[in-house]
């Protein structure tokens, strides 16, 4: 029982020796946790809610178990059992342990979160001045470290329009050149159905098998063109995006018999 009843001073402890090794940098672990903790006056933070007698016991384990993942530079384990003793116990003076943990991760956009969450808990803290001003430090190391790692961003845009223009017209001559084989079939089907093989050969069947040979050779040439245009149109689009994404580009090599597309690759 008595040891629950130490647990605000002893969270307090280790929290304000924190906060001295956060705003100063003079302060190692071991004499923060020596540190007495500082008296707040009654209206410097908000309230916690009470705590059971169980649940303080609770987050006071987790307080005991971050302090040795802190020492052994363990920040990960170390922020995350402050993060759950702050759950149960909501003292403030966490905020100020888990904004140092964000710090030694390089998260921080998680440190200065913690502190205005400080700041807006305790606010008519003494030291408000000072995490306000880590505040703005954090942010100057948050935009050096965004400098060095800049977020990828993927181009949002459409193929060229000549490379959607082939694709669109080859995708047309196929349509077209379908038509007109089946065109041409009808024109077979009929000269070869049963009804017209009773029948001598005449001028009139012998102008349908020529139109739909015309047409079939018609349906050949549009299909191999429509072919040739989607597949330049379907590459050139492949290469636009590669380019922007992985540093390809397009060039025309010298081979014997003629030139030939060559990808070339920056990576």
């Amino acid at each position: 029982m008595a040891r629950m009843r130490q647990l605000p001073t002893w969270i307090g402890l280790f929290a304000t020796g924190m906060a001295g090794l956060l705003l100063f940098g003079d302060v190692n672990v071991a004499e923060a946790r020596r540190h007495k903790r500082r008296e707040r006056h009654a209206d410097e933070c908000k309230a916690p809610p009470p705590v059971p007698p169980a649940e303080q016991e609770k987050a006071l384990r987790f307080y005991d178990s971050a302090v040795i993942y802190w020492e052994s530079q363990d920040w990960n384990r170390a922020r995350s059992d402050f993060q759950n003793a702050y759950n149960i116990s909501k003292l403030p003076d966490f905020l100020i342990n888990l904004a140092l943990a964000s710090e030694r991760q390089k998260k921080f956009n998680d440190s200065i979160g913690y502190l205005e969450s400080y700041v807006e808990n305790c606010p008519k803290a003494a030291d408000l001045e000072k995490v306000r001003q880590k505040i703005d430090e954090l942010r100057i190391a948050q935009a050096i470290e965004e400098g060095k790692n800049p977020p990828r961003t993927v181009k949002a845009s459409l193929p060229p329009w000549p490379a959607m223009a082939l694709m669109g017209s080859g995708a047309g001559l196929l349509i077209l050149g379908i038509g007109l084989g089946g065109g041409a079939i009808v024109r077979s089907n009929e000269v070869s159905s049963p009804d017209n093989r009773t029948k001598p050969w005449s001028v009139e069947l012998q102008a349908i098998e020529k139109e739909g040979q015309r047409m079939q050779t018609a349906a050949f040439t549009l299909d191999a063109i429509g072919v040739a245009a989607l597949t330049a149109g379907v590459i050139w689009t492949g290469v636009y995006y590669a380019q922007g994404n992985t540093g390809l580009s397009l060039a025309l090599a010298p081979r014997s018999g003629g030139a030939s597309a060559v990808i070339i690759g920056r990576f």
